[in-house]
């Protein structure tokens, strides 16, 4: 049996406002106030926090994929700087 596969992404109102504008708007900009999610069968049990945002739109699996690695990329930890 197959299962059902959703994608959300969840946001408050900056990162909505930017993506209203458009999802290059989101990836581009400093704003990290969103996350996305990987609902099965549409199960949040697991998913911790998914109901905390103000924000939730159903994305497709390409733009979960540029959300994830987008927000990896803004919340990674800067190296230490030489000294």
């Amino acid at each position: 049996m197959g299962k059902n596969i959703t994608y959300l992404l969840c946001m408050n109102e900056e990162a909505a406002s930017l993506y209203m504008e458009s999802i290059n708007r989101l990836v581009e900009s400093d704003c990290f106030d969103f996350m996305v999610y990987k609902l099965v069968d549409g199960n949040r049990k697991y998913q911790a926090g998914i109901d905390t945002w103000s924000e939730e739109v159903e994305i497709s699996e390409g733009f979960y994929s540029i959300l994830h690695i987008n927000l990896c990329h803004k919340l990674k930890p800067s190296p230490n700087p030489k000294q």
